[in-house]
C-alpha cells in the first residue's frame, strides 16, 4: 500500500497476480472517500478488513515537503470500499524500533521523555497500551520479530567494543513487563459529539433553571389578569371593580390622577364628594386585602400631590408583587361630569 514516486504518494494497493506473474491496482471501486496518498504507513490486516495509519504524506499546498499523516482509515478488500475511522496524534518519526504483534503493533519511542515506556497499538479495539520498559531493550540491534506467543531480539551482547549480536528469545510475560496505563489510540467525531453534548446539557441546564427560578419567583408573586387576581394557584377574592383599579395601575406607565380611579368607581347619581369617599374607600380595601395576603406592613397603592398641580393626587402601585404579563389596556367608562 502507498508508497512515493514522482513526486507524489500513493493512496492505493498493488497486488502480485500469480497467473500472469505483473502487478496489478486494487480498484477502490466501492469509495465514496479516498484517503490521501501516504508512504511509511503501518497496515495491519484483520479478517478481510485493511487497517492503514501512520506514515508521511504530502503537505497540501507544497507537494515537496512531507508531513506526519495523523489519519486512520480502513480498507475492505470485499466491497473494496474506504471508510476514515477517525485520527491520531501517532507520530512515526519518534519511533525507531516498531514490528508486529499478530493484529497489534508495538513501538518503541527514542524520545528521552518517554525513553522509559513503549506501547502497543491494538488497532481493532482502538486501545494504546503503555508499558514500562526494562534494561534488555537497551540493547536492541535489529529489529525484534513475534512468532506462536515468542519475541525473538537480536541484541548487542555488551558495549565493550566487540560488537558481538545474539540471537535471544523472550516470552510475552518477560518482554512487556509491567502495564502503565491505556488509552485511545484514535479519535472520530467523539469529542465534537461530546463538546456538542455538554454545550447542550449546560444550555438545557440553564433553561431549566431560568425557567425553576422564574416559577420560583412566579409563585411568590400576584398574576392579575383582566377578570381576576392569582396568587399560588388560587383566584383571589377581589370584585371586579378591584381588579380593574389594580390592572390600570400597574398597565400605566405614568402616575394615575384621581379622575382616571373615578371612572370606575364612580356612580352618576352621586356628587363628587361623596364619590371621591366611595373611591378612597376601595383603595383602602384593596390595599388592606394585599397586605393580608403577602404579609407585608406596606400599602401597595400610594398617592402623593401632582408636582404640576398640587391640588391634584396621583396614584401609583407598588409593581414588584406582581407577576405582570401584556394585559389588554383596560379603557375606563367616561363620564360626564
Amino acid at each position: 500500500y502507498g508508497g512515493y514516486g514522482f513526486w507524489s504518494y500513493r493512496n492505493f494497493f498493488t497486488y502480485f497476480d500469480k497467473t500472469s506473474s505483473e502487478w496489478d491496482v486494487v480498484s477502490p471501486e466501492g469509495s465514496k472517500v479516498l484517503p490521501e496518498g501516504t508512504q511509511q504507513s503501518i497496515v495491519t490486516i484483520i479478517g478481510d478488513d485493511f487497517y492503514v495509519y501512520g506514515g508521511f504524506k504530502s503537505e497540501k499546498f507544497n507537494p515537496l515537503n512531507s508531513v506526519i499523516n495523523n489519519e486512520v482509515w480502513k480498507f475492505n478488500i470485499k466491497t473494496k470500499s474506504w471508510k476514515k475511522i477517525g485520527t491520531t496524534d501517532f507520530n512515526i518519526t519518534s519511533h525507531q524500533v516498531k514490528f508486529p504483534v499478530n493484529n497489534d503493533y508495538i513501538f518503541f519511542n527514542n524520545n528521552i521523555e518517554n525513553e522509559g515506556e513503549f506501547f502497543k497499538v491494538d488497532i481493532l479495539n482502538n486501545k494504546k497500551t503503555y508499558y514500562k520498559s526494562i534494561t534488555f531493550h537497551r540493547f536492541f540491534r535489529d529489529i525484534p520479530f513475534y512468532l506462536d506467543g515468542v519475541f525473538y531480539c537480536y541484541i548487542w551482547k555488551d558495549f565493550s567494543g566487540s560488537h558481538e549480536i545474539q540471537l535471544v528469545k523472550r516470552f510475552e510475560d518477560e518482554f512487556l513487563g509491567e502495564k502503565i496505563r491505556e488509552e485511545k489510540f484514535y479519535y472520530n467525531n467523539e469529542k465534537l459529539h461530546l463538546s456538542i453534548g455538554v454545550l447542550v446539557s449546560l444550555l438545557l441546564i440553564s433553561f431549566i433553571t431560568f425557567k425553576l427560578l422564574k416559577w420560583n419567583k412566579k409563585r411568590k408573586l400576584i398574576i392579575p389578569s383582566n377578570n381576576h387576581l392569582l396568587y399560588k394557584n388560587r383566584i383571589l377574592n377581589f370584585d371586579n371593580k378591584s381588579v380593574r383599579i389594580i390592572n390600570l395601575l400597574l398597565n400605566s406607565e405614568n402616575e394615575l390622577i384621581s379622575r382616571d380611579i373615578l371612572n370606575i368607581t364612580e356612580k352618576t347619581n352621586l356628587n363628587y364628594g361623596h364619590n371621591t369617599r366611595i373611591m378612597n374607600s376601595k383603595i383602602e380595601e384593596i390595599n388592606f386585602k394585599l397586605k393580608e395576603i403577602l404579609h407585608v406592613k406596606n400599602d401597595l397603592i400610594t398617592y402623593k400631590k401632582s408636582k404640576t398641580d398640587k391640588r391634584i393626587k396621583v396614584y401609583t402601585i407598588d409593581k414588584s408583587y406582581f407577576f405582570i404579563k401584556k394585559i389588554n389596556q383596560i379603557i375606563p367608562n367616561k363620564v360626564s361630569v
